[in-house]
């Protein structure tokens, strides 16, 4: 498994570009709401596929100061036909870019697919103004906003300074919804028998609590299926949409979490080889309790808040996979 970051800018963060399987997922369909403005008309969009899209803004000429909104105005010039955002801490693959008032370029996702799923509830702590925006948008949805000064934290602007990132006033965002996400496994429970392994429970929201028992670890890699979900089987290679937390198995200690971080991994090929294994075969919608020993997983050396010979701890909820 790789080294998982710290909890960075949700536009650094926003860098894979996931296709949904074919599969039951249990998202609600919703009805999207209407920001009764015409921004659509004032905003023209332009650029290929793949790249940051480019606007200009269509203003009366001694409109001196370009756009300017009081709330957060929306429009979708593109409506998508996949699943809907119908709860903000579902994950999605959302690319945006912003403009300031008259349409200059400021700052954007890499919209080459290569941004990373989050919840929505992360993109709002930076950009509050989005929550009407995004609420019941499907997958595939292509948007204008105009974000009034509200719609935007003092932190973002802080943070995006340097950037050129306007320090007040209104601002324009393209924003492209790529994939929607249920935010945990949604599968059938499945009985295990063994007496030896942690006991998992899950709040309200999916998120999985760990008790690790007062034994001696497994000496070999141990897998349960907790849930098991009706979607496509994970291969070999696959780039499986995860979340997971995962625990020292000696002192039960949390050492990382996506659910924490408000995103998802995608599988990549620099898992620790007991993670890759334990996610080998299963399907999408599980839920999976994997006990890894010290040689699959990091040895002898360790990894940051991992010490050496640490047995590690897992439970993962498989929510899609990158096609």
């Amino acid at each position: 498994m790789r080294k998982f970051p710290a909890a960075v800018s949700i536009l650094a963060l926003a860098g894979l570009s996931l296709v949904a399987c074919s599969t039951s997922s249990p998202i609600a369909a919703c009805e999207r709401p209407d920001s009764g403005a015409a921004i659509a008309d004032l905003i023209d969009i332009s650029g290929e596929t793949g790249a940051v899209p480019e606007i200009s803004v269509n203003l009366p000429e001694d409109a001196s100061t370009g756009y300017a909104t009081e709330k957060t105005v929306f429009a979708d010039v593109e409506p998508g036909d996949g699943d809907a955002l119908s709860e903000m801490d579902q994950i999605a693959t959302i690319d945006m870019a912003f403009y300031d008032a008259k349409g200059n370029f400021v700052i954007s996702t890499a919209f080459d697919g290569t941004s990373q799923p989050q919840t929505m509830e992360n993109w709002l702590l930076q950009f509050p103004g989005l929550e009407d925006a995004l609420t019941c948008a499907q997958a595939g949805t292509r948007m204008v906003v105009g974000l009034g000064a509200e719609g935007v934290s003092d932190e973002a602007r802080e943070q995006y300074a340097m950037q050129g990132f306007p320090q007040d006033g209104s601002l324009i965002a393209v924003v492209d919804v790529t994939d929607v996400y249920p935010r945990a496994a949604w599968g059938s429970p499945q009985y295990n028998a063994s007496t030896n392994m942690p006991s998992v429970v899950r709040g309200p929201d999916g998120r999985p609590g760990i008790t690790v028992p007062d034994k001696s670890a497994p000496d070999e890699l141990a897998v349960e299926t907790l849930l098991k979900g009706d979607g496509k089987k994970v291969a070999s290679g696959d780039a499986a949409v995860l979340r997971y937390t995962g625990v020292l198995w000696d002192t039960g200690e949390v050492f990382d979490s996506a659910w924490e971080q408000g995103g998802a991994l995608v599988m990549s090929g620099e898992m620790i080889e007991g993670f890759s294994r334990a996610i080998e075969g299963q399907t999408v919608g599980s839920q999976v309790l994997a006990v890894i020993p010290p040689e699959l997983g990091y040895g002898d050396q360790g990894n940051e808040s991992i010490p050496a010979d640490s047995t590690l701890v897992f439970v993962i909820d498989i929510v899609g996979i990158q096609e």
